[in-house]
């Protein structure tokens, strides 16, 4: 099922997908300077990313928990195939991140959703954006993958070599 925008919906929110150190944070700052709304508890800056993630400490910590319940952790490049995952896992996962964002933001109206991890389950995401009839406007930034596997390997996350399998799986 792909995106469209449906002009019945009266409620919109901006979706910041792509990789890791890719310029998310960035382009969450620009979307936030031009009014889109940033939710609540958002991850603090530090000496890894200075100027803040743009992103809600509990979306990132819910999203660590689905990964978990896949199998999976946001570092890994290993195909995560939701077609494969019960009913009930992803109908209790999406309840879970419908409640989450409702306590992050006061409105989902010009929401700004922004985690790194949301390239390999967007379709959870979607569903609940559309499920409380918010469409999803997904903005994809794409860096290149060398310059990505050099930063994750600077900061300390992984080899060069498995950053860019993990851009791939991502992007």
């Amino acid at each position: 099922m792909g995106i469209m925008y449906n002009k019945s919906y009266k409620k919109h929110a901006w979706v910041i997908l792509g990789m890791h150190r890719s310029g998310t944070s960035a382009l969450a700052n620009m979307l936030h300077e031009m009014g889109a709304i940033a939710p609540k508890d958002l991850l603090p800056p530090n000496e890894k990313n200075p100027k803040g993630y743009w992103e809600s400490k509990p979306v990132m910590v819910l999203n660590d928990q689905i990964f978990s319940e896949l199998n999976s952790t946001w570092s890994s490049w290993r195909s995560l195939n939701l077609e494969e995952v019960p009913n009930e896992t992803l109908a209790a996962a999406k309840e879970r991140l419908r409640i989450t964002l409702g306590g992050v933001f006061e409105d989902l109206d010009n929401a700004l959703i922004k985690d790194p991890r949301f390239c390999r389950f967007f379709p959870i995401l979607r569903d609940v954006l559309q499920k409380e009839e918010v469409n999803p406007l997904p903005i994809i930034i794409i860096r290149n993958p060398i310059e990505v596997a050099q930063s994750l390997f600077n900061r300390g996350d992984m080899c060069v070599a498995e950053g860019g399998l993990l851009w791939l799986r991502y992007v």
